[in-house]
């Protein structure tokens, strides 16, 4: 089964509605989520974009604004990222899908892994020369 706005399937961690809110005049939407989360965050951004983009001119961008970083993981398979997965580690995974020319992108982290903790130990290792993932070996396993 999956939601109607979008490819996604329809999992625990889907958009509780799959009708999109859009204020009057706006140019993005936003859908809730309805689950529990011991820590994480999801987020779901709707892009109308100007003029068509497909999925892969997006997740192209994505990939090479991330190509060098150690802890993002931008999915080229259609499907929502997996919070639990991200549990105590520095990762942050992106998703992306497209429908009706409304990109819909999907990011998660562990808020506290990937939040101020991790991110104090990415800029020390920085200041001090370090490779950037020193410190910050918990990974998550993509497959």
């Amino acid at each position: 089964m999956t939601c109607a706005r979008t490819a996604w399937p329809v999992t625990a961690t889907a958009p509780r509605s799959c009708k999109s809110r859009a204020r009057p005049g706006s140019r993005r939407r936003s859908s809730s989520h309805r689950t529990s989360f011991k820590s994480g965050l999801l987020a779901d951004v709707y892009l109308i974009p100007s003029r068509p983009i497909s999925r892969d001119d997006v997740l192209a961008l994505y990939e090479r604004f991330y190509a060098a970083n150690p802890f993002v993981t931008v999915f080229r398979t259609l499907r929502a990222p997996h919070l639990p997965a991200l549990v105590g580690t520095n990762d942050a995974h992106l998703a992306v899908a497209e429908r009706d020319g409304v990109v819909h992108v999907l990011s998660a982290i562990d808020n506290l892994g990937k939040g101020a903790a991790g991110q104090a130990i990415q800029n020390m290792n920085l200041m001090l020369g370090l490779p950037e993932e020193q410190g910050l070996d918990a990974r998550t396993t993509v497959g």
